[in-house]
Parts: structure tokens; sequence; C-alpha cells
């Protein structure tokens, strides 16, 4: 059964990196819903990135209370990473959030935010694991 609240984030458009209603990337909707409605606050993608091209002096935020778990395991509010498109390549980076042990929200260009069967043939070959805040 998938839940409830997922539906307040069909439709959201897509903008790289975005973090609004407005426009949002995959980490813009999976740490909004994340916040919304689990209270988990994630730091912000850009800022990650800003602390690690500052060198291994800089502080990087506590990632401690994630643990990666068997996608058969998966329930909602837990992450998804998954196989992205760049370039026309697959690389690992994309993420979704799950809202059933086997549908997750996440974005897309062209295609918005939406709720995807993780089995399906179009999505099956992207998943690589999955993590649950403890």
């Amino acid at each position: 059964m998938i839940a409830a609240w997922a539906s307040n984030y069909i439709g959201l458009p897509f903008r790289w990196n975005g973090y609004g209603r407005d426009g949002i990337g995959c980490y813009g909707i999976v740490a909004l819903v994340l916040q919304e409605q689990f209270g988990i606050a994630l730091p912000r993608h850009d800022d990650i990135a800003d602390l690690l091209e500052a060198g291994s002096d800089a502080e990087v935020p506590d990632v401690r209370g994630w643990q990666e778990i068997q996608i058969s395991d998966a329930r909602a509010g837990d992450i998804l990473h998954m196989m992205g498109m760049h370039n026309g390549k697959p690389l690992p980076m994309h993420i979704g959030l799950f809202v059933s042990p086997r549908h997750v929200l996440h974005i897309e260009k062209d295609v918005g935010s939406c709720i995807v069967d993780i089995r399906s043939k179009r999505h099956a070959w992207r998943v690589i694991g999955a993590h649950r805040h403890v």
C-alpha cells in the first residue's frame, strides 16, 4: 500500500539541484519529504559538495544514524539509491524515497515527480541500494 502522504509530492516540476516545490531535484525531493513527513533534516547537497571541495580538514555533516538495508526490507521513508543518466552514460547518481515496499517517489527531467514500481523493466536495472534513518 502506497503511503497516503505521497500524493502531496506528485507532479512537482524538475529543476537541477532545486529544493522547492516550484522546481526540485532528486535530492531536493527526498530532503523535502523527509523533513515534512518524518522530521529528518538532511544537509543541502551543495553544502556537502562545498565541504568536500574544501579538503579533508573540512567538517563534513554527520551521517551517522543511517544504515544500509536490504531492498526487500524497504518501507516508506527509506532512501533508494539508483543509477541515473548523465551525458548518455549510466552513473550511480540518483535517489528516490520509498512510499511502499516496491514503489518509489522520485523526479526526473521532462517527467516531474512521480511514483514508480522499482520492479518494472524500466526501473529494476537502476536499483543500487537503500538506507534507513535509525
